[in-house]
């Protein structure tokens, strides 16, 4: 029970604890993705300026998208779960690509 106690400070007052860095890397999260029309202006501007937004893209790799986007987002609301900064997630290779073309 002793461990569900506020700590209080010398007035009274509750103590606030100090909020830490960010261990699961949750910034990471809308990394690489697709702004749609709805984003703000400033994602649409930085998807256009790598190769085209939301309206270019079939309606089914739309789809599969949007899917994977709220798998992830379902897994990250768990507190297991974190974003790795070091690996890489490749969705989508074509077939005849090699694990040597992929290194390189």
């Amino acid at each position: 029970a002793s461990s569900l106690a506020v700590q209080r400070d010398a007035d009274g007052k509750p103590i606030k604890k100090a909020v830490g860095k960010d261990k699961r890397n949750m910034y990471l999260k809308n990394e690489g993705r697709v702004a749609s029309s709805s984003d703000s202006a400033l994602a649409r501007d930085d998807s256009a300026k790598f190769g085209g937004g939301w309206e270019q893209l079939p309606p089914g790799d739309r789809a599969r998208r949007e899917k994977a986007f709220a798998d992830k987002s379902t897994k990250l609301r768990s507190p297991l779960f974190f974003i790795n900064p070091c690996r890489l997630s490749v969705r989508n290779l074509a077939k005849h690509v090699t694990e040597a073309e992929l290194k390189q």
